[in-house]
C-alpha cells in the first residue's frame, strides 16, 4: 500500500473531505494526484497532512511491521484495563486495519474500534466493523490469546446489547465468559454485570438475571469503588424487585444510598440516579421516580452519550403511561423517537415501538394499536427475536381474545408458538 492508499482510506475513515483535509496544506488537486499514486508527496505535506489525520508522518510512510505489534497491544489494554483512549489511538488503529497484521493483533484492533463505537453510539460504525472482524475468528482457536479472546467477544456482545439484539449478545458474551478465569475483579464484574442484564432482557429466567449479578457484586466489592458498588448493587435490586421480591430490593436500595459519593464522575453518578428511578417506579412511587429519572437527564446533558438519555426517556414515558398522562407521556416519545433517529439505519427500536402501541392503546385509538403491534410481530420474526415474539404475540392475542376476535387471538397464539 502506498503514501497516497494511507491517505486516502484514512480521510475516509475520517469523514473528511479532500478540501477539509488540505485547506491552509495544499491544493485539492496535488492530494488528488498524491491520492491516486500519479505524484509523491513532499516531506512538509507529509507532516502537515500527518498532523491532520492524526497519525505520525511514519505511519504513512511504512507497512505495518513488528514494531508496531507492541503499540496496538498497548492501546488494547490501555483500553480495556484503564478505560484509557485518544482521537490518535482509534485514528492509528483504524489506519492499521489495512495494513497486513496476525489474527492476534487484527482481533485487539477490532475489540478496541467495536468498543469504541457502541460507547459513543455509532453504531453503524460498529457493525461495519464487527463484519469485517469475523473473518479473523477461527472456532476453536487454539493460537489467539485468551485474553484477546475475552474482550473481542466482549465486545461484539455489548455492541449488538445495545443494538437490542439480546440473543445475540447473550451467545458473545457467554463466550467471553469461557475465557474469564484469570480475569481481574474489575473484569469480572463489567462481564457478568452485563450478562445479568442481557437474562434481564431476554426475560428466560430472572433467577439467572440475580446469579450474575450477585457474581459482579462480589468481584466490584474487592475494588473499593464506592459508586460503582452503588449502581450495581441497585440493578440487583431492580431484579429482586423484578422478581416480585421487594424486601430484598428495599435493601440493595439501603445499600446504595450508604455508598453514593459525589466524586465527579457525572456519567455512573447519572447511572446511579436512573437505577434509583427506576427502582421507584418498580416500587409504584412514580413522583420520586421521576425526581430521579430528572437528575439525572440532567447530568447526562453533560455527556455525549445520547443512549443513555434516550433510555430516560423510555423509563418517564412508563411512568407516564402509569399516571395516565397521556400528554407528558407523548411529549417524551416525541424526545426519544428524536434520539432514536440517529441510528435508525442499523437500530431498529423495539422498546419505543412498544411504548408508541401502548399511547396508542390508553388513548383508544385501536386502529394504530393493531396496526404498530402486528409490523413489530413481523419485525421480530424476521429477525428471529424469539423472546420478542413470545412477549408481543401474547400481548396481541390476549388483545383481540378479549375483544372476543378468536380467529384473530389464534393466529397471534399460533405465530407466538412456533418462535418458542
Amino acid at each position: 500500500m502506498n503514501p497516497g492508499d494511507r491517505i486516502r482510506n484514512l480521510r475516509l475513515w475520517k469523514r473528511m473531505t479532500q478540501g477539509e483535509l488540505v485547506e491552509g496544506i495544499s491544493s485539492v488537486a496535488y492530494l488528488s494526484k498524491i491520492e491516486n499514486n500519479l505524484a509523491s508527496p513532499s516531506s512538509r505535506f507529509l507532516h502537515e497532512v500527518a498532523g491532520r489525520l492524526g497519525v505520525q508522518p511514519e505511519d504513512l510512510l511504512q507497512p505495518a511491521s513488528v514494531r508496531f505489534e507492541d503499540e496496538i497491544r498497548g492501546i488494547f489494554l490501555a483500553y480495556w484495563e484503564r478505560d484509557l483512549i485518544t482521537g490518535d489511538d482509534i485514528s492509528k488503529l483504524s489506519l492499521h486495519l489495512l495494513e497486513v497484521h496476525s489474527n492476534e493483533t487484527y482481533l485487539m484492533m477490532y475489540a478496541v474500534l467495536i468498543r469504541y463505537h457502541y460507547l459513543n453510539s455509532t453504531y453503524k460504525a460498529g457493525l461495519e466493523l464487527y463484519a469485517a472482524s469475523l473473518k479473523y475468528v477461527k472456532e476453536n482457536d487454539t493460537e489467539t490469546p485468551e485474553f484477546v479472546l475475552f474482550y473481542y467477544y466482549q465486545a461484539c456482545g455489548l455492541l449488538f446489547f445495545n443494538l437490542q439484539d439480546f440473543v445475540k449478545s447473550n451467545q458473545y458474551l457467554l463466550r467471553s465468559e469461557t475465557f474469564a478465569k484469570d480475569r481481574s475483579h474489575k473484569d469480572k464484574a463489567r462481564l457478568y454485570f452485563n450478562l445479568s442484564l442481557v437474562h434481564q432482557r431476554l426475560q428466560y429466567d430472572v433467577g439467572l438475571c440475580l446469579y450474575y449479578s450477585e457474581k459482579a457484586c462480589f468481584h466490584i466489592k474487592q475494588l473499593n469503588d464506592p459508586n460503582r458498588t452503588a449502581n450495581l448493587v441497585l440493578t440487583r435490586g431492580i431484579q429482586f424487585l423484578l422478581a416480585k421480591r421487594p424486601e430484598e430490593a428495599m435493601q440493595c436500595v439501603e445499600e446504595a444510598r450508604e455508598l453514593v459519593r459525589e466524586d465527579g464522575n457525572e456519567e455512573l453518578l447519572a447511572a446511579i440516579d436512573y437505577n434509583f428511578g427506576r427502582a421507584h417506579q418498580l416500587a409504584g412511587e412514580y413522583e420520586q421516580a421521576v425526581a430521579f429519572m430528572y437528575r439525572s437527564l440532567d447530568r447526562f446533558a453533560k455527556l455525549p452519550d445520547s443512549t443513555k438519555v434516550q433510555q430516560n426517556y423510555r423509563r418517564l414515558i412508563e411512568v407516564y403511561l402509569q399516571l395516565r398522562d397521556w400528554q407528558k407521556a407523548a411529549e417524551c416519545l416525541q424526545i426519544a423517537e428524536r434520539y432514536a433517529e440517529q441510528n435508525k439505519e442499523v437500530l431498529f427500536d423495539i422498546e419505543l415501538h412498544l411504548l408508541r402501541a401502548q399511547l396508542y392503546r390508553y388513548t383508544e385509538d385501536t386502529r394504530k394499536y393493531e396496526k404498530e403491534l402486528h409490523r413489530l410481530l413481523d419485525y421480530c420474526v424476521k429477525m428471529n427475536q424469539h423472546h420478542q415474539v413470545k412477549s408481543i404475540g401474547k400481548q396481541l392475542g390476549d388483545y383481540y381474545y378479549e375483544r372476543k376476535s378468536y380467529r384473530k387471538a389464534a393466529e397471534c397464539y399460533h405465530v407466538m408458538s412456533r418462535n418458542m
